[in-house]
């Protein structure tokens, strides 16, 4: 058996040479008036020593640039029909060949992920009985891997999504009625899902701004079936519109004969709302069509029995 691939000493041995996250996190709560109480809280979490494969079989001067031409298409925004540059392939000279060391990621420079996020909290109760609580909870991570290993791409390399894409709404609201009845409501207000796009590439298309065929094709041989799948717009810059979803519940309790019952009748996504949960990411005549949508308005009946 032949090992393409060994740990240098770093990645295995050394003090603080392990991979470790960092959690912070600060908070307080004051009650305003009796009865309304807030909670803010910031958290933040980082990670370090991260792990890189170096290929040492290859160097980033091994590999040629190529451009290719998006698709023209108002979907895609900036980038329809402009020039996509900064794509590498591998020169066939090097093809095949591997001898990686798994060692750590700070030789070949400096890799992030770090998120921040804010939570704010309240808890209320009102007239007879009723209660509200929830909040907002606003956050994001931001990841940035830039060093170069060993193909020289550094095309989003850092991805930092939008505040948005974090923010979520969450309240609950219970209240007592007569005859032993109680209802209780819940809101939610959260982001929509990423959205991206990426396309398959023949060696065709690629090929007259490469200046030869791609690596992988057999050498003297005109046809050539090999591809690149390339993203041509940035990772969670895209989102579907947010999500806004009511469920309602009511509830009654029976004591008969000493056993306590309660009856529950719930209205899931009351507004009936079909927010789309997976699309067609791969561009071409089916690119974004809706793969999965939330569940539409349902009613369920439940009955709990303690004895």
């Amino acid at each position: 058996m032949v090992l393409t691939s060994r740990n240098a000493p770093d990645s295995i041995t050394g003090f603080n040479q392990q991979s470790y996250n960092w959690q912070g996190s600060m908070s307080f709560q004051h009650e305003l008036r009796p009865g309304l109480s807030v909670n803010v809280g910031y958290f933040r979490t980082w990670y370090g020593n991260f792990i890189a494969t170096d290929n040492l079989a290859v160097t980033p001067a091994d590999y040629t640039e190529y451009c290719v031409t998006a698709p023209t298409d108002n979907r895609l925004g900036a980038v329809s029909g402009e020039r996509i540059c900064g794509l590498y392939d591998l020169n066939p000279n090097k093809f095949g060949l591997v001898d990686n060391l798994i060692t750590q990621q700070s030789h070949y420079g400096d890799r992030s992920e770090i998120y921040n996020g804010v939570d704010i909290n309240m808890n209320a109760r009102f007239l007879q009985g009723g209660q509200v609580a929830g909040g907002m909870s606003i956050g994001r991570t931001t990841t940035e891997n830039c060093g170069v290993v060993d193909t020289p791409s550094t095309r989003f390399c850092k991805v930092t999504p939008p505040w948005s894409s974090g923010t979520q709404v969450k309240f609950l609201v219970v209240y007592p009625l007569p005859w032993d009845l109680q209802t209780s409501v819940i809101y939610q207000n959260f982001s929509g899902i990423p959205t991206g796009g990426d396309t398959v590439l023949t060696n065709a298309a690629i090929a007259p701004s490469l200046g030869r065929n791609l690596s992988g094709c057999a050498p003297g041989v005109a046809a050539c079936n090999q591809t690149r799948t390339e993203l041509l717009i940035a990772p969670l810059s895209r989102y579907e519109p947010r999500v806004q979803q009511v469920d309602l519940r009511f509830s009654k309790s029976f004591l008969l004969s000493g056993v306590r019952a309660k009856g529950n009748i719930d209205l899931a996504n009351l507004l009936n709302t079909g927010n789309v949960l997976a699309v067609t990411e791969r561009y071409g005549p089916a690119w974004l069509n809706v793969l999965q949508t939330i569940g539409g308005r349902m009613i369920k009946f439940s009955t709990q029995i303690d004895f």
